[in-house]
């Protein structure tokens, strides 16, 4: 959508800026997947400081490895489709390192989240009871 309208080559740090968020959801989103299969501890397991410390870590290995990817595609459709992507060795770097970050923010907002003890589960009821006693509108 930012190439579409233009956003990429109109404000400079908008490229820097979707790659942070983006990274930082498709890390977090990425670990609870892992965690709803067993991959890894669910977020009401992690209950000593190293295993909350690795949650960040792992978050940062998955969004390079997300980002990777992506600067992949980036180069596939330069090079193959004549799209106009910036890819220059510099904004792949930026990008990574930027992704990088986005990660590890997002797991640190797990970490969060877990500590603060906010489960899918309490969000649910409290919703469901919310709706049955008429005080959330439907629609």
């Amino acid at each position: 959508m930012g190439r579409f309208a233009g956003l990429y080559w109109l404000w400079d740090p908008f490229d820097e800026v979707i790659h942070l968020a983006m990274m930082g959801c498709l890390a977090s989103l990425a670990y609870l997947l892992m965690a709803r299969v067993d991959l890894v501890p669910d977020l009401r397991d992690l209950h000593g400081k190293l295993q909350r410390a690795a949650l960040p870590l792992l978050a940062g290995v998955l969004g390079l490895a997300m980002g990777a990817l992506w600067e992949v595609y980036e180069w596939f459709v330069a090079t193959y489709l004549d799209m106009q992507v910036i890819t220059s060795y510099g904004d792949a770097m930026t990008d990574l390192l930027v992704d990088l970050a986005g990660a590890v923010l997002g797991g640190g907002m797990l970490i969060i989240w877990a500590h603060q003890r906010w489960s899918n589960e309490t969000a649910a009821r409290d919703g469901y009871r919310r709706r049955r006693s008429g005080s959330l509108s439907s629609g």
